[in-house]
C-alpha cells in the first residue's frame, strides 16, 4: 500500500502541519506513503514538490487575484480563495504510482477544484480531508453565521455586494458540485464534529460517505514537563500567571480574535480585583511595539518557532492557552496546550467544543463574549491545573481509522 498526502506546504500552517503529523505518524505504523506539496521546508526523501518555474508563476498569480478579490469583501473576518490557476499534479511520478491520494488543504494557488478531478480521473482511492469549509463553498474559507453554501448555488453570498461578483462565486461552487457529483471513488473526512455536519448539510458528497477522524498530535513531544523548568528557560517568572496566544498569522488575523483578549485584559486590568499578577505570551510573532503599547500587562513575544519541541516547551510554562477564534475546524494547538496539561478557553465555535470539555479541561465561552472569555481565564486560572485530554485523540485510534477507510 502506498499513500501519498497533497497539500499547499509541509508545516508551515496548520492544516499543512496536520497533515505532516498524519504522514509521519502512519510511516510509525509501517506505511509507505509520501508528501506533494507546493511549498518545502523539511528536506527528506519522502517530500516532494513542484518546480521553481510553478511556484513563482502560481505565487504572481494568486497574489494578484486574492487582492483584487479581497477589495469585493463586505465583512473583515471573510477570507476567500479562488478557483482560477492550480497546477496539474496527477501526471506526476509519485502520484501515478500512489494506491491512495489524501487531498489535504491545497489553497493558496496549489490546486483547482479542475485539478482534483484530474486526480479523481485516475480512479485511485482518493480522502479529501476538509481543513475548513472552502470544499463546500463557493469559495469562502468559513461561512462564519452565512448559511449560503447549503442551498445548492451560493449564489445569495452575503459577503460580496455586486450581481457580477455573486455570479463569480456561484459558478466555482457549481464547478465543484458538478465534480463532486460525478465520480464515486472518494471519501471526505472532517476532523470536528461541526465540520462533519456541514459536509453532511450540502448536496456536494452524494457519492462519497464522510467520516469524523480528529487529526494527530505526537504526544511524545506534547506532554507534560515541570513548569518550573521551563519558566526558567524561557525567563519568566514563577510568581506570575501566564496567558498563552497563538499567532502564526498574526494578531490582526480576524478569524484568530485577538481583539477579544486584548479587550478581556484592558477590562480585566480596570476591575483591578484580580488577586493574579498576568503576563502575556505570544507564540509566532516577533516584538511588536504597537501591541505592547496597548497591552496593561508585559509581554513576551517568541518569534516565529520551528519545531515541536520549542511549542511543547511553550505550552508547559504557560497557565492559560486562550484561543478566541471566530471560526476553526479542530485547531491543533487546543490538542497541544491540553496534552502540556494547560487548560484552554475558547469561544464554543466549530470544533473546539470537541477538544475543551467545560471547567474540566478548559472554558468555553459565548461566542464573542468578551466578558464571558474572561470569566473563563479566570477559571482556569482559579481552578484548573494539570488537565488532560479525551482519549478519542490518541494516536494509534487516529491512524486506525484511517486504515480502515482505505482498506474498507
Amino acid at each position: 500500500m502506498k499513500i501519498v498526502h497533497i497539500s499547499n506546504s509541509d508545516i508551515e500552517g496548520g492544516a499543512a502541519r496536520a497533515a505532516w503529523r498524519l504522514h509521519q505518524e502512519m510511516m510509525k505504523f509501517g506505511i509507505e506513503t509520501y508528501m506533494f506539496v507546493l511549498k518545502q521546508t523539511i528536506k527528506e526523501n519522502t517530500i516532494h514538490t513542484v518546480s521553481r518555474f510553478d511556484k513563482y508563476i502560481l505565487s504572481v498569480l494568486r497574489t494578484s487575484i486574492n487582492t483584487i478579490f479581497s477589495r469585493f469583501m463586505n465583512k473583515s473576518e471573510w477570507i476567500f480563495s479562488n478557483d482560477l490557476w492550480g497546477i496539474n499534479i496527477s501526471k506526476f511520478r509519485l502520484v501515478k504510482a500512489a494506491d491512495t491520494i489524501i487531498i489535504h488543504w491545497v489553497n493558496g494557488g496549489f490546486m483547482t477544484i479542475k485539478n482534483i478531478e484530474q486526480l479523481l480521473k485516475l480512479k485511485k482511492k482518493t480522502i479529501f480531508v476538509l481543513h475548513d469549509m472552502w470544499a463546500l463553498t463557493g469559495g469562502c474559507h468559513y461561512s462564519l453565521e452565512c448559511n449560503s453554501y447549503r442551498e445548492q448555488s451560493c449564489k445569495h453570498c452575503s459577503q460580496v455586494s455586486s450581481t457580477l461578483r455573486k455570479f463569480i462565486i456561484s459558478y466555482f461552487y457549481s464547478k465543484k458540485s458538478t465534480v463532486f457529483h460525478k465520480y464515486n471513488n472518494y471519501s471526505v473526512v472532517a476532523p470536528s464534529v461541526w465540520l462533519k455536519y456541514c459536509a453532511i448539510s450540502t448536496p456536494f458528497f452524494a457519492k462519497g460517505s464522510v467520516h469524523r477522524i480528529a487529526n494527530p498530535i505526537d504526544r511524545t513531544i506534547f506532554k507534560k514537563i515541570d513548569k518550573n523548568i521551563t519558566r526558567k528557560i524561557l525567563n519568566i517568572s514563577k510568581d506570575v500567571k501566564l496567558l498563552l496566544f497563538a499567532a502564526d498569522t498574526g494578531t490582526k488575523n480576524p478569524y484568530k480574535g485577538y481583539k477579544f483578549l486584548e479587550e478581556a485584559l484592558l477590562n480585566l486590568n480596570s476591575m483591578n480585583k484580580s488577586k493574579f499578577e498576568f503576563e502575556l505570551l505570544i507564540v509566532g510573532m516577533a516584538k511588536n511595539e504597537e501591541i505592547e503599547k496597548i497591552s496593561p500587562y508585559k509581554i513576551h513575544f517568541t518569534g516565529r518557532l520551528y519545531d515541536e519541541y520549542s511549542l511543547s516547551l511553550v505550552y508547559n510554562a504557560s497557565d492559560v492557552f486562550v484561543t478566541p477564534s471566530l471560526a476553526d475546524n479542530l485547531p491543533s494547538t487546543v490538542l497541544e496546550s491540553i496534552a502540556c496539561g494547560t487548560p484552554a478557553v475558547g469561544f464554543d465555535i466549530g470544533g473546539i467544543p470537541d477538544m475543551i470539555v467545560h471547567k474540566k479541561n478548559g472554558y468555553l465561552a459565548r461566542y464573542k463574549d468578551v466578558n464571558d472569555l474572561l470569566e473563563g481565564i479566570l477559571y482556569c486560572c482559579e481552578n484548573l491545573t494539570n488537565v488532560s485530554s479525551s482519549s478519542n485523540f490518541e494516536t494509534d485510534l487516529i491512524i486506525k481509522q484511517y486504515l480502515s477507510l482505505i482498506l474498507n
